[in-house]
């Protein structure tokens, strides 16, 4: 073999270096200087060099200049990508959502602020090709036996990475990629996460095995203890013989193993009265104030006040949080309401409603085939779906559209509803970008702002436009109140997630909290869920941790509906017994956090700060159970919608599937 000299070897180094520094670089970006995952990464960004300097080599040096060009390009666009993303909705960019390129076109404005704003670093992830420009000629060096021993290198990379590649949790890592995105990217970088993303859209890879924590516990007797539970006569052992889908089948073990939720004192309390929901894009509890929102006011502070509320971020801006609100489920990328047309979304809060008799209506002021919203929201159960595009036009040229002129050309069509009704709002006012050029409803609202408040302008331009949402209220109470459904109305509201266009010193502005770390810290993720009837008399204090998953059940449980409480992820907030708040953060790369009322976990640093007093054994097993818990949350939530589960529990009638004999006695009955 011949010897490899020093200009030879500094060649073969190019290709693996190249593919490090970007690495390197986005990591860094993402995550500081985070030493996790930096040895996966190093590993396999050598690997992946020395791979293509060995092909790169092997060719005629006419194809060497532009197969290196489409290589390096390759690469640097992935890293662009998530960089252009990850800018602007603070979380990954999935293969998933590459089916709602064209809805995602439609905020042409925000995808054009967030390319300039990622300009540089876009270019610090091109600079190996820029490198590879000047130096190509100098790069051509093809030898028999320096590949060989490159690729004896490579074998040995390759072990040592199949190895580091394996998770703590003994799964593949299509899987790990596909539970954990934040993690996946930071243990194994932005190419390889991407490839395994890929991978997992492509397969439809799933989450692993958990175990199930439920399996230990012993379900006390309705005999023994005089309780009435929000369940169903499910025969989960009859549903399991009846499907030959593993998947279906590990479901149901679950599912029946799950306690069910306690009915209450306020079980029923709302029963019979009308719904509106509200969606609230971009919303945060901080653009509540008594002199600016004195309506939002009164229904944050005279109805039920869940102090511990939080709204987590999980990935897929708008459609996850509206999934969970909606749902009592939750999914963490953005395909989940184009999806959730697909599947029998039988605990959805329009088809709820609709099995008790409501006329159902569901309204939005952007366009409406947005996330497929014309395809999902019939399925969710509403009998009248209409936004911009299906039956609603707004004033022209504005941008973002207004949610009070969203209450003034709706309320009049469900408030001549014959029937009790349930009306779904998804707001617009409230979406970014917060200034006084780019937000026509910031603009609108400008002089509404205290000019003695000592914001800054990003901020106050929010206060602005969220505004909008009391000058939505203050159109709805009013038509109510004409129609005389006002004291018959329940008024519930939550957001799709908190702003997080504003920039990190505006949100610890607005949140009062450090700007260090900001978006890693919980606090970031409290909201409030503003659920408030003037039927009222009293305000209601719940302390309880609770999520916007939780809402669909509280609100069945408020209404008296009988439901099957283990069949959905979220849990009744006002009834007894522990309750877990699952909070993405994605600001550092650390998901599935958790909060409950004896403390709170964080998945980045991996410490558990118990709000109680609990020794170290107690605290051990505590956080391992409950970690068993969110892990089958996390997975069974997923199931529920990536295995259509309901349609294997409840027939087309909507009624719980049961053995032959059952329905004939059934029918008998009747």
């Amino acid at each position: 073999m011949s010897r490899i000299n020093k200009s030879e070897a500094i060649a073969r180094l190019f290709f693996p270096l190249a593919v490090l520094f970007s690495e390197l670089f986005s990591h860094f970006f993402y995550f500081g200087f985070e030493l996790e995952g930096l040895l996966k990464i190093t590993l396999f960004s050598v690997f992946l060099g020395s791979l293509a300097d060995i092909v790169l080599s092997s060719v005629k040096e006419k194809y060497f200049t532009p197969l290196g060009i489409v290589f390096l390009a390759l690469t640097g666009f992935l890293h662009s990508v998530q960089l252009v993303y990850y800018g602007f909705f603070r979380s990954f960019f999935s293969w998933s959502y590459t089916s709602m390129a064209g809805d995602l076109m439609q905020f042409w404005r925000e995808t054009l602020v967030a390319i300039i704003k990622a300009v540089p670093l876009v270019l610090c992830v091109f600079l190996p090709l820029v490198a590879f420009g000047v130096f190509r000629k100098k790069l051509y060096k093809p030898s028999a036996a320096k590949r060989l021993h490159v690729a004896f290198v490579c074998i040995m990379v390759a072990l040592f990475s199949c190895v580091s590649f394996l998770p703590k949790e003994n799964r593949n890592t299509a899987v790990y990629i596909a539970g954990d995105m934040q993690k996946g990217f930071k243990n194994y970088g932005i190419v390889f996460g991407s490839t395994l993303d890929l991978v997992g859209t492509v397969f439809n890879v799933g989450e692993g095995e958990v175990v199930n924590p439920y399996e230990s516990i012993e379900v006390i007797s309705e005999d023994i203890k005089k309780v009435e539970y929000n369940s169903l006569d499910i025969d989960f052992e009859y549903l399991k013989s009846n499907t030959k889908n593993e998947k279906i089948s590990g479901m149901h073990d679950y599912f029946k193993s799950v306690p069910p939720t306690e009915k209450n004192e306020y079980t029923g309390m709302f029963k019979g009265k009308n719904l509106i929901f509200l969606c609230l894009e971009g919303f945060s509890h901080k653009a509540i104030n008594p002199d600016l929102t004195p309506i939002l006011n009164k229904m944050y502070t005279e109805g039920f006040r869940f102090e511990n509320f939080y709204s987590s971020l999980w990935g897929g801006s708008t459609a996850t949080g509206e999934y969970a609100v909606m749902t009592g489920n939750f999914y963490s990328k953005a395909n989940c309401i184009e999806n959730s047309a697909k599947t029998n979304q039988y605990y959805s809060l329009g088809n709820i409603f609709k099995r008790e008799g409501y006329n159902t209506y569901a309204y939005h002021n952007h366009t409406y085939t947005y996330y497929e919203r014309h395809k999902s929201h019939p399925n969710f159960g509403y009998d009248v779906f209409k936004a911009v595009g299906n039956g609603l036009k707004f004033t022209k040229g504005l941008w973002p559209n207004s949610d009070e002129e969203l209450a003034l050309l709706t309320a009049d069509e469900f408030l001549s509803s014959e029937k009790p009704f349930h009306t779904y709002y998804m707001t617009v006012s409230g979406h970014a970008f917060y200034n006084w050029g780019g937000n026509n409803m910031s603009a609108r609202n400008r002089d509404k702002i205290p000019a003695e408040w000592e914001y800054s302008e990003g901020v106050k331009a929010y206060f602005a436009c969220q505004y909008e949402v009391e000058k939505m209220l203050a159109v709805l109470m009013e038509k109510l109140q004409a129609a005389g459904e006002l004291d018959n109305t329940v008024f519930a509201m939550s957001c799709d997630h908190y702003p997080y266009a504003l920039e990190d010193r505006e949100l610890a502005e607005l949140y009062g909290i450090e700007e260090k770390d900001v978006r890693s810290n919980f606090n970031l993720y409290r909201n409030a869920f503003i659920l408030w009837s003037p039927s009222m008399t009293e305000p209601v204090v719940v302390e309880k941790p609770c999520s916007a998953y939780d809402i669909v059940p509280t609100l069945a449980n408020l209404f008296g509906v009988e439901y099957d409480s283990r069949l959905i992820t979220g849990k009744d907030i006002l009834s007894p017994g522990e309750n877990i708040v699952v909070l993405n953060i994605l600001g550092n790369g650390s998901s599935w956090n958790w909060i409950t009322e004896k403390g709170e976990y964080d998945a980045h640093t991996g410490v558990f700060t118990p709000y109680v007093n609990m020794d170290y054994a107690e605290k051990e097993s505590y956080v391992e159970i409950t970690k068993q818990k969110v892990d089958a949350m996390k997975k069974y939530s997923y199931g529920i919608l990536d295995n259509n589960y309901y349609s294997y529990v409840f027939d087309e009638a909507g009624e719980v599937i049961k053995p032959p004999s059952e329905e004939a006695s059934s029918e008998n009955v009747e």
